[in-house]
């Protein structure tokens, strides 16, 4: 495809072929460069300057020099704890719960979380200044009412790494000590002046927008290609938990082609963009002196070399005789890291980095990933790296597989939800609602009191005519609500559901009868031995949580099953709840009456209670 942006001729990739030529063979030099205006490069700081966008070569090879002597194999050794302080520092609060993984692997090496978040929002300001000044005339930038605000924020996020710079220097008490990082060897460049400041700020800045978000989007969707495939989840787990080697290019073969496929699914960087230093013929095309080339990534990824694939995630097409294909043999194009002289200087550090921080997580938590939406479905945008749009699309549970925690998931009782509350209050669409947000995780029981009339052969009419057989069905209600109750205790002692949840208990059953049948009634199911086994699960604050919920005037119908009821029966209904609940001593939570925030409401609810 050939496209003419700002009068600009652009050519657009998506073969292999033409990947392959572009950036690893002989005619790769001569794509060295990457298009973008001199005027945006020199409001970004980058005209001339750093390693991502610097189209001076001799002053790009200098600094590649400088990264690549930063990222011996000495310091690569480093990553493995390194990976370990990480998870420990983003995790280790965590012993059962939902959470933002995407923002817990974000998290860089700082005290506080603020501190973190201000950094991510510099950079992601700065990126967004990238998309507005990197190949627009100036003309075209200068015009927009953005124009300040986009300035402002590449201006920050220098004075950003010039307060990290400052930091660093007043940290670092031996100046003179051997380098073992790459601020550290950037640091030792400048003091022997081969750096000025400002490089070595640039540099400090580009080592954030390499970093920041591209590898941790890359391990939470390998984590979420992992919840949605059980088969893959099992193998890398069983890899992950029998190994205890050094972490190196060619260890944990399984989990490296998870990362690898997840990366050809879903690319953080979705395009290469170089310009032609010479005319050339690429697929056929002609290519002029200057031309612009973009490559496909994102397409070429799917179209090309994948035909009759069954399975989309598919880890095994990376691995040949127990270990990872090499790139260059691929039947099929694959290039994350780009390739060739300008290929990332960091994939090393990323692959390897990556590796060590899923082996440490995945040999330390257990996760399974709510179904809101599958992989594929993720509406997504670019903000540093391709990621998802939507915050509940990144939340996953985590559990530690520490062994109070383990035995507590694996062997323990549930966390026993009880939805009560007078009829036509929301309990079944709620239980509805947490069946699609915690998915796997729980065992869902709803319409007990429904399906009792239904096998009876009752209609709401009979109850509503008739008080004998009303209290008759209250009764039957008790034991089957009583049954589902110590079917809950003999359940096998491994399961993988963290949740049971109801949306009708015996507590209903009290309160209904207390409405229509007196307190006489409602005395002896009080009495009955049903509901006092019954009771002490109520009572048990560590494994139910019952949530009673509020009569909402707009809810209220008649659907002719139900057991017809006015206003006024409903409240009192619902004191009638009230009643019992106190009288019993069951500890309870109120929902509020606001029907778009009470699912978020009840599910923090939830969370607190784990």
């Amino acid at each position: 495809m050939i496209l003419f942006p700002f009068g600009k001729r652009t050519v657009i990739f998506h073969t292999r072929t033409a990947a392959s030529h572009i950036l690893e063979q002989s005619m790769a030099k001569a794509y060295r460069k990457r298009f973008a205006t001199d005027d945006g490069l020199r409001a970004l700081g980058m005209l001339h300057r750093g390693l991502i966008w610097n189209n001076n070569l001799e002053s790009w090879g200098k600094v590649r020099g400088c990264f690549q002597d930063g990222l011996s194999n000495a310091n690569l050794k480093q990553v493995p704890e390194l990976a370990k302080q990480f998870v420990d520092l983003s995790f280790s609060s965590y012993s059962k719960g939902l959470i933002n993984t995407l923002d817990s692997f974000r998290l860089p090496r700082k005290d506080t979380w603020e501190l973190a978040e201000d950094l991510i929002t510099s950079v992601v300001n700065y990126f967004k200044a990238w998309e507005f000044f990197l190949v627009r005339p100036f003309w075209f930038t200068r015009m927009s009412r953005n124009y300040h605000q986009h300035l402002a924020a590449s201006q920050k996020l220098h004075l950003v790494c010039e307060d990290l710079l400052k930091e660093y220097e007043s940290l670092r008490t031996d100046k003179k000590s051997r380098p073992d990082c790459i601020l550290d060897y950037a640091y030792h460049l400048y003091q022997i002046s081969t750096f000025s400041r400002e490089e070595l700020i640039q540099l400090i800045l580009e080592s954030l927008l390499a970093g920041v978000d591209t590898s941790s989007v890359t391990m939470f969707y390998t984590l979420s290609f992992l919840a949605e495939n059980d088969l893959c989840y099992e193998k890398v787990k069983n890899e992950t938990d029998n190994f205890s080697s050094n972490i190196n290019a060619s260890s944990l073969v399984y989990l490296q082609a998870c990362i690898r496929e997840s990366m050809r699914l879903k690319p953080v960087g979705p395009i290469i963009m170089r310009q032609a230093d010479l005319n050339d013929l690429v697929d056929g095309i002609n290519i002029n002196q200057g031309d612009q080339i973009v490559i496909n990534l994102a397409a070429m990824n799917i179209l090309h070399g994948f035909t009759g694939d069954e399975k989309p995630f598919l880890p095994e097409r990376f691995i040949s005789d127990d270990k990872i294909i090499s790139a260059s043999i691929l039947e099929f194009g694959h290039y994350p890291f780009g390739a060739g002289p300008k290929g990332c200087v960091g994939q090393h550090l990323a692959m390897r980095e990556m590796q060590a921080t899923l082996h440490y997580f995945l040999k330390n938590y257990l996760f399974h990933k709510p179904p809101t939406r599958q992989i594929e479905q993720m509406v997504v945008h670019w903000d540093i790296a391709n990621q998802p749009q939507n915050k509940e699309d990144m939340r996953m549970f985590v559990i530690s597989r520490l062994p109070i925690y383990e035995k507590r998931f694996t062997e323990s009782k549930s966390l026993n939800i009880f939805l009560i509350g007078p009829q036509s209050t929301g309990k079944t669409f709620m239980l509805g609602y947490l069946e699609k947000r915690l998915g796997k995780l729980g065992r869902f029981h709803s319409e007990v009191a429904r399906n009792l009339m239904l096998k009876l052969n009752l209609s709401g009419e009979d109850l509503n005519s008739d008080l004998e057989i009303y209290m008759r069905f209250q009764k039957n209600l008790l034991s089957e609500h009583a049954s589902l109750m110590n079917l809950l205790t003999k359940v096998e002692s491994k399961h993988t559901e963290i949740f049971n949840v109801f949306d009708r208990s015996s507590i209903d059953v009290i309160a209904y009868s207390l409405l229509r049948g007196g307190k006489e009634n409602m005395a002896n199911l009080l009495e009955s031995q049903e509901f006092k086994e019954c009771l002490k699960i109520y009572q048990n604050k560590s494994t139910s949580l019952i949530v009673l919920f509020p009569i909402i005037d707009d809810l209220l119908n008649d659907d002719g099953i139900r057991i017809k009821m006015e206003s006024i029966e409903h409240q009192n209904l619902s004191k009638c709840f009230i009643q019992i609940l106190e009288q019993q001593k069951i500890p309870y939570f109120t929902l509020s009456t606001n029907l778009k925030k009470r699912g978020q409401e009840l599910l923090l609810e939830i969370y607190k209670q784990l």
